[in-house]
This record gives C-alpha cells, sequence and structure tokens, in this order.
C-alpha cells in the first residue's frame, strides 16, 4: 500500500508538471514536490508511517540539529533521497514534455491520483487532513469542551483548587521506547524486569494517539489526556504556565511531595519548561556533578540512575514524601544510544540495542536493591512503564523480537490499592490514576479516565480531538519573555534593564500619560511612542511594553503576539520574569499608588456604568485582594483578619433587612467596620432611612444611584461618610492593627528562627559554626539546624547530602562516615557541626534555642544533647510527637506533611496532642488561606518555611504581608532593629 502511493504519487506530481506552462514555475514546483517527496520518505523509514500529527511534532529543527550527530546517517539518507529523487523528476519531466496527452486526460490523471491518495485513513492527503485539522480546529471554551466529554464542569476540580494528603514515596521509571516485548523469556534481555513482574502488579498498556513520543508521553503521564496542542511543533511545551488542567504535577505538590524529575537533557522540546510548571524540579547533565559522558541527548542512563540513587539516599530522611521521575534514553531509536563505557561489563549482544536494554534492566535492579537495603520498599511505590513504542520496526535489529506489539506498566502496589484489574486492558492515560491510588493518595483530583468507560480509546480521542484540544491550550498559555526586563522611574526618567546586560534610558516622562516601547527582534529597546489607548499595540510579533506613571508608581504590561501578557504596578520599578508571571486583570491607567504595607488601607467604590473607564471597586490590605460584589460590601477585623460580608440590598427585601440586623449588632458594642459600595444599591435602603440616620449614617440614608459611597467606624466609634460622583478612592492606616504590635514583632526573637543556622557571606543553609556565631551576632536566638546520620550512626548538621557534596566538592558515596564528613569545609572555609559541637555551641550561648530539622528521631537528639529544655523538635509523624512529649523538650512543632494527613481533623488532632506551633511552606498561602485563618483563630502558631523561594518574597515580605496571620518565620537573615 504504501509503495503504491508512493508511485501514485510520481504520477500525480510529474501530470501537473506536464500541464505547467511555464519552465520555471515547473522548476519551482520539482523543488516543491522533490522536498514533500523527500519528507514523506523520511517520515516511513524513521517512523514506519507516512507524516502525520506525531511527525509533524517532531519536526524541529532547533532540536533536531541539537541531535544531528547522532542521526548523521539518517540525515545524509535524506540528503541523498533529495537528491535522487529531484534528478529523477527532472530526467521523467523532460521525457514527458515531448509525450503527447489531451488536456482532459490529464486532468483526469490528477484528480484521480488525488483521490486515491485522500481516500484511505492511512493515506498521504488523509494524514495531512488529520494534522490541519488539529492545527487550525477551533477550540470551545473549556467548560463546553468538559460538558461535551460527558463530565460536569461543576464537579470537575481545576488545578488551583486541587487538595491533596499525601501516601507512600514515590519512583516513578519512564522507559525509552521499552516494549513489552523485551520481556519476552526468549529474549533473556530483562532477568530483573521479569523477576519483578512475577512478584509484582502487571498490566499491559496500549499506546493511545496523541502520546507516542517521549514529550507526548511525559505529558499524558501527568495529566491523563493525549498531547493534542495547536501550537507548532514541540513549542507546546516552551515556556508554559499552568493554568486549568488537573495533573499529577499539582496533586504532588499539594500533597506536599518533594519532587525531581530526571532527564538526560532538560532544555530539549521545552521539557524543562513544561515540568518546572506542575511543580518539579528537573535534574539532567547540567546538574550531575560526577564524571558523565555526555551523548548528544544529554546524559547515559548510567549516570541518570546514578542521579536517581542519590536523590534516594538524599531524600530518604526528609520531612516530606519524595516523588523521584526518571526518563531513560537508552532505547532511542534507530539502534539504541550506546555507552561505550560499559563495553564488556555485560554479556555481549548481537546488537547496540539489546546490549543496552540489558543495561537499562541492570540499573533497575541495581535501584531496586538500593531501596531493599535502605528499608524504603515498604515506604515507597515504585512506578515502571514505556514512554511509547519504538519507533520502526524492532525486529530488523532483534529478529527474535515477538510480533506483539505493546506497552506495560509494571508496580510495587497491590491491585487493590491501585482499584484496577490487572485483566483489564489500560492505555496510557490511565497513568496519573494508577500512580496516585497505587501511592495511597487522597485527592479531589479528576481524570478523563475516571469519566469515559469506552474500551476503543483510540476510537475515543479521535472523535473528540477538538475537545481534548480545547482542556488542553488552557494548560499551555504561553509566555515567551526570555530576556528579563526591569523597568525603573526616577526624576522623569524611565530606565528599561535587561538580565544581558542592555540597559536604555528614556528622560521627560510625563506622569498619567501612556507610552509604548517597541523591542526589536532581539528583544532589545527600538523606539517609544506615546499613545493614546492600547488597540494598537497587541499584535507586533516582537515584545511590546506599554507603560505609565503615576504618583512616582509604575504600570507596566508587557506583551507579545495577542495575547494580554503580564501586567504589573509598583512604586518606582517594576520587574518582569519567568518565574513571577502575574496577570493583574484589573490594570487601569488612572489606578491610584498601592503602598503595600500591613497597617495601610485601600479602599475603591465604583458605581454606575463607568467600570470600563474607572475599574472596579476594591479593598487592598496588605498583600491581600478582598473580593467586593456588588451592593454592600462589610469589612469588619477579627484577630488582626479582614473579613468581607456582602449585602446586595437592591430589590432585595431581606438582604435590607439582613444588612440592618448586622448593623444592630455592631454599633453598640463600637465595634470597628467599613461600608464600601460596589455598582449600586437603588433604593434598597430606603425603607430604614430614619435607623441609618440614627446610626450617623445620613448618606447612606439617601445615596443615589450615581454616589460611590465608602464609610467607617473611627475610634470614637462615629460613623466617618465619603462620597462622589461615580467613584471615591480613600487609603488609611488601618487602626486596627496597632503600630507598636509591628514594632513589638520587629524585636521579638522567637518569632525569627536561623534557617539552617542563617545566611554568612550570601551562602545559605550551610548549617556552618561560622553561621551560628554571625547570627547569634545579628540578635537571632533561635536556630535550626538540619541533623541527619553519618554512615556509622553519628548525628551531624547538614541540609542535604547532594548540597553538602556542593559546598564541598566531595565525590564519594553518602552519608560518608564522621571522619570523613569532618575532613571535609563548606566553600573551603566553614566548619561543619557533628552533635558534640552543636551541644557544646549551645551550651556556651544559654540564652539559644536549639531547633531540629530534618531528623524524625525524638529519642536519639534527647540522648545527645544534655539539656533539651532548650531544644525544639520538629517531627513529620504522630509516633514521634508522642515520644518526643515523654523528653522534656522546650516545645514540639509539627511538619505540614503531618498536619495535612490529618484532613479535616487537623483542629482536633492538635488539641488532642497539645500541639501549638506549626510549620509550613510559605508557599502554601497563596492557597490555603482560609486553613491559616482557622489555625490562628484556634490558637496555633505558624512558622513559614522556605521564604525567598518565590521571587520576591522574602523575610521582609513575610513581615509585612504575612505576619498576624502567622507567627514567626525560617528566616535566611533579619535585622532586629525598629529603625
Amino acid at each position: 500500500m504504501i509503495l503504491l502511493q508512493f508511485i501514485v504519487l510520481f504520477l500525480f506530481g510529474i501530470t501537473i508538471l506536464k500541464l505547467t506552462p511555464k519552465q520555471w514555475v515547473a522548476y519551482i514546483f520539482t523543488l516543491v514536490f522533490t522536498l514533500f517527496t523527500t519528507l514523506q520518505f523520511i517520515s516511513y523509514y524513521t517512523i514506519g508511517n507516512l507524516i502525520d500529527y506525531k511527525y509533524v511534532e517532531h519536526a524541529n529543527l532547533a532540536d533536531i540539529w541539537s541531535v544531528r550527530g547522532y542521526y548523521a546517517a539518517e540525515i545524509a539518507m535524506g540528503l541523498l533521497s533529495f537528491v535522487l529523487i529531484l534528478t529523477f523528476t527532472l530526467f521523467i519531466y523532460r521525457y514527458v514534455r515531448k509525450v503527447k496527452i489531451s488536456r482532459l486526460l490529464a486532468i483526469f490523471l490528477i484528480a484521480g491520483c488525488g483521490s486515491f491518495l485522500c481516500v484511505s485513513e492511512k493515506s498521504m492527503g488523509h494524514q495531512l487532513y488529520d494534522v490541519y485539522a488539529i492545527k487550525t480546529a477551533k477550540s470551545t471554551g473549556f467548560e463546553d469542551a468538559l460538558t461535551k466529554l460527558t463530565i460536569d464542569p461543576a464537579r470537575y476540580v481545576t488545578a488551583d483548587n486541587i487538595v491533596a494528603t499525601p501516601g507512600k514515596n514515590i519512583i516513578v521509571l519512564s522507559l525509552e521506547s521499552y516494549e513489552k516485548g523485551y520481556l519476552s523469556t526468549g529474549l533473556d534481555l530483562t532477568p530483573n524486569l521479569s523477576k519483578l513482574k512475577n512478584e509484582h502488579t502487571y498490566y499491559n498498556m496500549n499506546q493511545n494517539n496523541g502520546s507516542s513520543w517521549t514529550e507526548a508521553s511525559i505529558y499524558t503521564s501527568l495529566t491523563g489526556m493525549p498531547a493534542y496542542f495547536k501550537s507548532p511543533k514541540n513549542e507546546t511545551f516552551n515556556n508554559t504556565k499552568l493554568q486549568t488542567i488537573a495533573n499529577l504535577g499539582t496533586v504532588l505538590d499539594k500533597a506536599g511531595y518533594d519532587m525531581t524529575y530526571l532527564l538526560a537533557k532538560k532544555e530539549f522540546s521545552g521539557l524543562n519548561d513544561l515540568l518546572s510548571n506542575f511543580g518539579f524540579t528537573v535534574l539532567s547533565n547540567e546538574d550531575y556533578s560526577g564524571n558523565s559522558k555526555d551523548t548528544y541527548w544529554g546524559l547515559h542512563d548510567k549516570d541518570i540512575f546514578e542521579m536517581a540513587t542519590e536523590q534516594v539516599l538524599a531524600k530518604k530522611d526528609g520531612d516530606r514524601p519524595f516523588a523521584i521521575f526518571l526518563n531513560t534514553i537508552s532505547g532511542h531509536f534507530p539502534e539504541g544510544v550506546y555507552d561505550d563505557r560499559l563495553e564488556g561489563v555485560f554479556q555481549e549482544r548481537n546488537s547496540k540495542l539489546e546490549y543496552m536494554t540489558y543495561a537499562v534492566d541492570h540499573f533497575i535492579g541495581e535501584l531496586y536493591t538500593t531501596l531493599q537495603k535502605n528499608g524504603l520498599l515498604e515506604s515507597t511505590e515504585i512506578f515502571i512503564y514505556p514512554d511509547h513504542e519504538f519507533m520502526g520496526d524492532p525486529v530488523k535489529l532483534i529478529p527474535e523480537f515477538p510480533n506483539e506489539r505493546g506497552l506495560f506498566l509494571l508496580t510495587t502496589a497491590n491491585e487493590q490499592t491501585l482499584k484496577h484489574n490487572t485483566d483489564t486492558q489500560i492505555s496510557q492515560l490511565h497513568i496519573p490514576r494508577l500512580i496516585i491510588n497505587g501511592s495511597g493518595i487522597k485527592t479531589n483530583a479528576t481524570f478523563l479516565v475516571d469519566y469515559y468507560k469506552e474500551a476503543d480509546i483510540n476510537d475515543f480521542t479521535e472523535r473528540n480531538i477538538n475537545n481534548i484540544l480545547s482542556i488542553n491550550e488552557p494548560m499551555t498559555q504561553r509566555y515567551t519573555y526570555s530576556n528579563l526586563i526591569d523597568v525603573t522611574y526616577r526624576d522623569n526618567t524611565i530606565t528599561i534593564s535587561q538580565e544581558d546586560g542592555y540597559k536604555t534610558t528614556l528622560k521627560n516622562i510625563k506622569e498619567n500619560k501612556l507610552y509604548q516601547v517597541h523591542f526589536n527582534h532581539n528583544e532589545h529597546y527600538s523606539t517609544l511612542t506615546e499613545i493614546d489607548s492600547f488597540k494598537k499595540w497587541w499584535r507586533s510579533p516582537n515584545l511590546n511594553l506599554v507603560f505609565s506613571v503615576k504618583e512616582n508608581t509604575v504600570f507596566g504590561s508587557l506583551s507579545k503576539h495577542n495575547t494580554i501578557g503580564i501586567s504589573k504596578h509598583s512604586p518606582e520599578s517594576i520587574s518582569f520574569t519567568e518565574a513571577e508571571i502575574d496577570i493583574f486583570e484589573d490594570w487601569t491607567l488612572m489606578q491610584p499608588q498601592i503602598n503595600k504595607n500591613i497597617d495601610i488601607l485601600h479602599l475603591k467604590s465604583v458605581v454606575g456604568d463607568v467600570h470600563k473607564t474607572r475599574g472596579n471597586s476594591f479593598a487592598y490590605t496588605g498583600a491581600d485582594t478582598h473580593n467586593l460584589k456588588e451592593g454592600i460590601n462589610l469589612l469588619s477585623v477579627q484577630n488582626n483578619v479582614f473579613y468581607v460580608e456582602n449585602y446586595n440590598v437592591k430589590d432585595n427585601e431581606a438582604a435590607s433587612m439582613t444588612f440592618m440586623e448586622r448593623l444592630r449588632k455592631l454599633f453598640p458594642n463600637k465595634t470597628p467596620f467599613i461600608l464600601v459600595i460596589e455598582g449600586g444599591i437603588g433604593d434598597g435602603l430606603r425603607i430604614h432611612k430614619d435607623e441609618l440616620q440614627n446610626f450617623g449614617l445620613d448618606e447612606l440614608a439617601t445615596l443615589n444611584s450615581k454616589t460611590a459611597y465608602i464609610s467607617y467606624m473611627n475610634k470614637a466609634g462615629y460613623m466617618i461618610e465619603m462620597t462622589d460622583n461615580h467613584s471615591k478612592y480613600y487609603t488609611s492606616t488601618i487602626y486596627f492593627l496597632e503600630k507598636q504590635y509591628m514594632t513589638e514583632w520587629l524585636l521579638d526573637t522567637p518569632r525569627y528562627i536561623a534557617s539552617s543556622g542563617g545566611i554568612i557571606d550570601n551562602a545559605k543553609t550551610t548549617n556552618s559554626l561560622e553561621a551560628l556565631n554571625l547570627n547569634y551576632k545579628k540578635g537571632f536566638r533561635y536556630f535550626e539546624l538540619d541533623l541527619r546520620e553519618t554512615s556509622d550512626g553519628t548525628l551531624i548538621a547538614v541540609r542535604d547530602w547532594d548540597f553538602w557534596k556542593k559546598m564541598t566538592g566531595y565525590k564519594g558515596v553518602v552519608p560518608p562516615t564522621l571522619a570523613i564528613f569532618k575532613e571535609y569545609k563548606l566553600f573551603d572555609k566553614y566548619t561543619t557541626l557533628d552533635i558534640k559541637q552543636i551541644d557544646d555551641w549551645f551550651s556556651k550561648h544559654p540564652d539559644a534555642v536549639l531547633v531540629t530539622g530534618a531528623i524524625n528521631d525524638p529519642l536519639k537528639i534527647a540522648e545527645a544533647i544534655k539539656d533539651v529544655s532548650r531544644v525544639m523538635v520538629n517531627l513529620d509523624t504522630e509516633a514521634a510527637v508522642i515520644v518526643a512529649q515523654d523528653q522534656g523538650f522546650k516545645d514540639i512543632l509539627i511538619t505540614n506533611r503531618l498536619l495535612a494527613s490529618w484532613g479535616t481533623n487537623k483542629i482536633d488532632k492538635l488539641k488532642e496532642l497539645n500541639i501549638n506551633k506549626v510549620t509550613i511552606r510559605h508557599s502554601e498561602m497563596q492557597n490555603n488561606k482560609a486553613m491559616f485563618r482557622n489555625l490562628k483563630e484556634n490558637g496555633i502558631k505558624i512558622y513559614v518555611t522556605h521564604v525567598d523561594f518565590e521571587a520576591g518574597k522574602d523575610e521582609k515580605y513575610v513581615f509585612n504581608y504575612d505576619f498576624g496571620l502567622v507567627y514567626g518565620m525560617y528566616a535566611n537573615d533579619w535585622v532586629f532593629s525598629t529603625e
């Protein structure tokens, strides 16, 4: 059939040439026709199919060029094919030019050949049309797509609403092109995998359309969706930002996992961007500290598995469960990626592919043995599966390869936990669901396989490509700002500074004017234009920056193509970075300066039909934006936390009555509150005019539909009312938070725990003697040290072993012995600490308190420290907490991991165990304010950890924006001063 298609294609092209009157047109057509035919031939030779969606996704010249050496033979063959086809076509063309044929017959031949090339599903034309249909498909809305897939949008949990509690540790091995045929007993290539297959749970797995190449397989394994995208080539995965779709990465992140993804080369096809946005720390050739031998693809599998082993050993005693994912490379088309360092290590095989297949099995066996020796098999579930089928025919390299093609999933999790019968066929879409079930994670996230019940998954996906596109596209909204940009305003001058050192100064900038900066194709400044509106700057393929200045506050919006891009504002300067993409939807030119101090309140009331020009009503306190709805918004404070109540009294007598009842409770006690009106209230309060006037709310009692309104109760208990035509803005100190509290907090040492000993010479997490001494002088009195064990059982202070190796240059196995540990200086100058030195230091500093990290063994700590009354232990299991309560420690903190494991019973469990202090990652605040508020209201003191891990959110940020809701923080640095 394929050969026949090539013959018909050639006849089709020659006939068109015959009808082409002008010779120069014929030569151009010949070049195009030859290129098309060559590409079709290469596609069939490499992947066993004519050009289809998978081929188009792989046709990325940048990626191909980066591995050109590996594909040298195929590239040479492609060039030779092009020359031969071109020569043959020109030869035939010169001959047929002399042959007489009627125009009508030629037209019939063209029509007949064209029809033949399009009629079959596997024909050239049909497959090209499928690609065109996917790339040009009209996307429906996300919710409409869910509905058409019989998924109730109201029940579907988007990424930002996922909640999860952790289960066991997770190790995922995705094996390059490692089909189930390799496990055939006749080949004798996989003794370790075959053993695991017999002892654990094994599924036959189908390869589904849209998941049949590495990048797509990774996407599917995390989202449970085929990787169909309208975006061109593998750029689908470049510079993406997670938006909507439920996914395994978010589940793991919300469950508190320490997430790592190991790849041969993370820059390939945008994988680093994709996986980072799913929450993974991505490691590859750039991060490998051993003696590697890079391939065109990056690291060899020997090195990747070595990194995996190091990660397991470094994380096994951590305060969070780990999730380590790994993708191999050895089985790659066309004949495997051979590592000549392994030559002679294993029994000789008939081909390099067979040899490396055996090697990967050996590496899997070694990793399994490491888990076994370290007692991790009970607390860890392993998932092993191929990323996709081998491209091309493996029989060409391995004649004994079974005829049946397909994939598999092998896991140490039991069938009952997985909740899926091994007798039933699965597809790649099942992977995230099986990983979640198998590892014991509890989550509200759902995936496509939780809804569809059809046996033929490929038929299902083919019929629903448009809906899948609509669901995937919000996942990959693209932000391609590679050259980071800072915009600073001072003395009527804007300075634009870029990461590569390029700087531009723009003078005579006027406030309240709108300016547009054009960038050239190198993303450097080109021109500046004063503009009247946004309309004309959206369509440029290059970067555009629109900015304005009001009262020393810079407002800016950076965009590319036709996207809204990134919009920000801040006093004096703004920065656009990949790490901090924040779409500020309510950006308007005349928005007032927002001074984000925790004790400053910003209010705006907008009424009538003026929102397009004057924005929406808002309320800011510190870094928090409070949602204001139509009607009257009542803001009050409990325990220094703002609450917003809404009363939409317009034409709603019940809401009016409820609002008045609320006022009747507030006024007698002179309870402070604020009123802000959004949109208008009509005549909803007129019937309460007299009572409102008695409360001192004269303006509110007679308010008309065009008057914006803000009021608040002053310290004397009287109402202060403010009105204006259509909009009113007001800012003031929040008197609910007295300034002396903030001053006291600056000097309150128990609120500040020096993280890993504190910073020294810009070096964080050293756990060093010098860091303790320096930060004690600064005023710190609470010091966290990360306690781990050497191989001979001595407690020492080290953040993690990978980081220690980088700081010391140590190349050996970790953990080392105590003697080896003490031989090395950190960065060649800082002193490492063992438990004896730690105990001595705290004995000499009697007002200092040790806060333990990493270790979860309170007995071992109690045995090693003389005065445990000056030790606070941070623990992550309930059993450890119970043991610690009998040891006399100063205090017990619990980790977010333990807190999360209690689900909705957090407060009850804390009270039951008599615990009043917890540690939670600072990044958890964004989506868990309700939990933080609930803990605080129940008397739980929250210490936030991992401060300064997010751009711009350092210790000052936490103090200004989060103190009050949180009690304290693990700080790298702090200035104990009120000045």
